[in-house]
């Protein structure tokens, strides 16, 4: 899998250019979703990231400040999300011809239509006074102000923590649904957090331990899409009145169930064993000072 760098950016300009990435992908989302349905996947990711840069930069930034951003990026994530929970299931049957099928896709391209209604009510009240412009400048102004050390000592103890994180839903041992999707927050929540890193963390095991969230959240994303799909499929039999197109939505539901057990026992494939123990390896590392020994591989 080909993953990006981490990059060495300072405190400001990290956290600037994630609220910057919403700013963007904002309007984009909300008016031009019908010409590219990536835009809302990428506003999604955006809000993700800039959350994960409040939580860590939050003690050096205005209380008020963080909690108005964060409450505003939580909507954005929220209204984003259920659009591009839409848009996954849109691709997933849109090239099936049978007169059921389409019905469903017309079903799915109401409810479709019905959730970009948030996303540009929110981008309308946004906009109209450039307040999210006007808290992004704020906060870089307030990060420029931090010493590069202390910025630098945060980074290196929020990575820290994350991983702590990560290992303690891995060595639990527990695998089934809930444990797994768990396991993609954590994974996603420390790979966000290793985006902001600083010099001072060791290159290697940050570099191994990003290429390993990274496969972890791709993996786990699958299975979480069918799961998805299998939701919603069951909450729209549970709304239907003909009982030809419920039966069809019986069948296609009991389809994505298998599909989804059928990743995930890819993945455990995939994940159990000595790889569970080279990610534990590579988190602990991070607490030692000479980092981790040459042979640890992922």
């Amino acid at each position: 899998m080909k993953t990006c760098a981490p990059t060495d950016l300072s405190a400001s300009q990290s956290l600037g250019k994630r609220l910057s990435d919403v700013q963007q992908f904002l309007p984009l989302a909300a008016k031009h979703a019908d010409e590219d349905c990536e835009y809302v996947h990428q506003l999604r990711v955006a809000t993700r990231e800039a959350i994960a840069g409040l939580d860590l930069y939050e003690d050096r930034l205005p209380s008020q400040l963080v909690k108005w951003l964060r409450r505003e990026l939580k909507r954005i994530r929220s209204a984003a999300g259920e659009a591009r929970d839409l848009d996954v299931m849109l691709a997933y049957y849109e090239n099936c011809k049978t007169s059921r099928l389409k019905k469903l896709k017309r079903c799915l391209k109401k409810q479709r239509a019905q959730a970009q209604g948030p996303l540009k009510k929110i981008q309308k009240r946004l906009s109209s006074d450039r307040r999210l412009s006007n808290r992004i400048v704020a906060c870089v102004v307030a990060l420029d102000l931090a010493s590069a050390d202390e910025v630098s000592a945060m980074v290196e103890s929020h990575v820290a923590e994350a991983a702590r994180s990560l290992a303690a839903v891995i060595q639990a041992r527990k695998i089934d649904h809930d444990s797994l999707h768990m396991l993609r927050k954590r994974a996603k929540h420390l790979r966000y957090c290793i985006e902001l890193q600083q010099e001072s963390i060791p290159n290697d095991s940050l570099r191994k331990l990003y290429s390993a969230t990274c496969s972890i959240q791709k993996s786990i994303g699958l299975i979480h899409d069918r799961v998805v799909v299998s939701q919603y499929l069951l909450k729209l039999r549970r709304k239907v009145c003909s009982k030809r197109f419920e039966s069809c939505l019986k069948k296609l539901r009991r389809k994505e169930k298998c599909l989804a057990k059928r990743e995930r026992k890819k993945f455990l494939r995939w994940f159990n064993g000595d790889r569970q123990e080279s990610i534990c390896m590579l988190t602990e590392s991070l607490d030692a000072p000479k980092g981790i020994p040459a042979n640890t591989t992922f």
